[in-house]
């Protein structure tokens, strides 16, 4: 089980692998069915969205035309190393060895409990519209990783297909954020 109180902060490990990764991928791969991606996804504990996330966060700090926001560590990281590709190489490969031989109690998968959390984004095909929005989690497959839960807050864009409290079935893969509920701000 994942045992970090707040997975929104990323290792400096974690960082310095996404950053190799950038220099390694086609800026067109930079996507979470990306297989480079998954399994980057898989070392670091992330959900492949969360990877493909940092990785326009770098694209950002490289060319201007990535997204914006990445945060201070980040942007720490890519002005000690993300112009010298030689030093990133090194450093990627060293994180990946500490992050290997590091003793896990997860399986690399995301663990999901009823009552956590998820942030997902719904499209709509037709339209090509599309929302983030909250999901509790009712259940989990971790086997097909698939969670059901329900729709946690009301659409503002998608409002004919889904409503407050929807019931939604979500792949891992499409999870973007991870929280508890006792990482909620306290109102």
């Amino acid at each position: 089980m994942n045992t970090r109180r707040n997975r929104s902060v990323w290792s400096r490990d974690e960082l310095v692998v996404v950053l190799g990764l950038y220099f390694r991928l086609p800026r067109a791969k930079f996507d979470a069915a990306t297989p480079e991606v998954i399994e980057v996804a898989r070392l670091i504990d992330r959900t492949p969205a969360a990877v493909a996330k940092r990785l326009a966060n770098y694209r950002f700090l490289d060319d201007g035309t990535g997204l914006a926001h990445g945060g201070t560590h980040a942007r720490k990281l890519w002005e000690d190393l993300g112009g010298n590709r030689a030093q990133v190489s090194v450093e990627a490969a060293r994180a990946r060895e500490r992050l290997l031989s590091s003793p896990k109690e997860s399986t690399g998968m995301p663990k999901y409990q009823p009552g956590d959390f998820v942030k997902v984004e719904f499209r709509d095909e037709a339209s090509g519209e599309s929302e983030w929005m909250w999901v509790q989690v009712e259940s989990c497959d971790d086997e097909r990783r698939i969670l059901l839960g329900r729709l946690d807050n009301a659409p503002v864009v998608l409002t004919r297909t889904l409503k407050l409290g929807s019931e939604i079935a979500v792949s891992y893969d499409n999870v973007r954020e991870h929280r508890r509920l006792s990482e909620f701000p306290k109102q």
